[in-house]
């Protein structure tokens, strides 16, 4: 999976930044994982959407999250969580950009697939 936007790492000290993955723990996840800690302070792994909207729910009006998520589960958490005033941005990370796209274009909040 290959990505065409950048995460400016300054930026994200700032922020929390989430990442939600059924397939979270699966050993080519563990590497991008070790690169997205260097980004920010703040990095937190879910496998489970649930617990992820629980958690981003939890956080205080002024903290700020950037949200990396997975195709099938961003379908499934990203209606549900649009409107939280903490959801800075937004990115899917998926293999089937072309149809992640498409459905990306409803929520304003989502900056890149």
């Amino acid at each position: 999976m290959t990505s065409n936007y950048k995460l400016d790492g300054d930026e994200l000290e700032t922020f929390t930044l989430i990442w939600l993955d059924a397939e979270i723990y699966g050993s080519e996840n563990k590497i991008v994982q070790n690169d997205l800690r260097q980004l920010s302070d703040d990095f937190r792994t879910f496998h489970n959407d649930h617990d992820c909207e629980s958690f981003i729910k939890s956080l205080s009006i002024d903290q700020r999250v950037v949200l990396i998520t997975s195709g099938r589960l961003g379908r499934e958490i990203i209606p549900r969580i649009h409107a939280i005033e903490q959801i800075y941005s937004i990115y899917i990370y998926c293999f089937d950009k072309e149809t992640y796209a498409k459905w990306a274009k409803s929520y304003s909040k989502i900056n890149g697939v």
